[in-house]
């Protein structure tokens, strides 16, 4: 695995190095401890940052165009151990070289993952400064960066700010264990009107609720027919989905794995 050293630091015995990943390859080879990463850190809007979506994501593109992305993920590494990753690419449009998260547009958040052990951040303030004075980039969008994120501090010391008032919506279901609480959540109205959906289904036949996890067949042809009923809604709409798109969508949500055990579950089983 051919990495860049960009900058070191020292920190206790071990050197803290900073590397670009520039090849989706480089960014399989260090699944595992990536994966480990997300385990030790504690952002809980971080799911869009995970092996697991930006992998699966990259794949998909490098099957619905042959094309796979032009990586410039940030890692950070204390010996051997990665302690922080921002999954980031490059992405071309009007005429501008913009630095953007992995996965976008499909990603709902930029962010990153940072183990909550690395104490001296200077080489993350350092690189972030980095992205103004010598970024060979014309534009960095780190679009809904949640103000949870450790990026977000990060950006507003290297002079990048924010409109506090611009308030996205993003998925936030951090305070759910599993997906059975969030259907506990749910208010009287929001039950009546489940009630009323599946009583005017029911004029049709009758109805079945089975639960399919990620990775099955039957999943994946669930997926493909309610994709392909989104399709036809949008069109009557007048708003057409781009056809590439909505096939790397199915190509990355069929395969996406769903762990039961992760804390990420619910977030998990909202997407699917």
């Amino acid at each position: 695995m051919q990495q860049k050293d960009t900058s070191t630091a020292d920190c206790a015995s071990e050197k803290i190095v900073a590397r670009t990943i520039a090849s989706v390859d480089e960014l399989e080879a260090i699944a595992d401890q990536w994966r480990e990463l997300a385990r030790r850190q504690g952002d809980p809007l971080s799911y869009f940052q995970s092996a697991d979506w930006c992998l699966s994501w990259c794949r998909a593109a490098l099957s619905a165009n042959g094309q796979a992305p032009e990586l410039h993920t940030q890692t950070i590494w204390q010996g051997d151990q990665l302690v922080c990753i921002v999954p980031l690419m490059s992405e071309r449009k009007y005429g501008l070289n913009t630095l953007v998260a992995l996965g976008a547009p499909e990603s709902q958040y930029s962010g990153c993952m940072i183990d909550p052990a690395l104490t001296d951040r200077t080489v993350v303030k350092d690189w972030m400064a980095g992205l103004r004075k010598n970024s060979p980039f014309d534009c960095v969008l780190f679009d809904d960066l949640p103000a949870s994120s450790a990026l977000f501090p990060k950006t507003q010391a290297s002079g990048i700010m924010f409109d506090r008032d611009n308030a996205t919506m993003v998925m936030d279901l951090s305070g759910f264990e599993k997906p059975e609480d969030i259907d506990a959540s749910m208010t009287a109205k929001s039950r009546k009107n489940q009630k009323t959906k599946m009583k005017r289904l029911a004029r049709y036949g009758e109805v079945e609720l089975e639960v399919l996890f990620g990775g099955e067949p039957r999943y994946k042809e669930a997926l493909r027919l309610a994709m392909d009923w989104k399709r036809d809604w949008l069109e009557e709409k007048g708003q057409p989905l781009n056809a590439d798109r909505n096939e790397r969508l199915h190509t990355q949500l069929a395969c996406l794995p769903m762990e039961p055990s992760t804390k990420d579950l619910p977030v998990q089983c909202a997407i699917m």
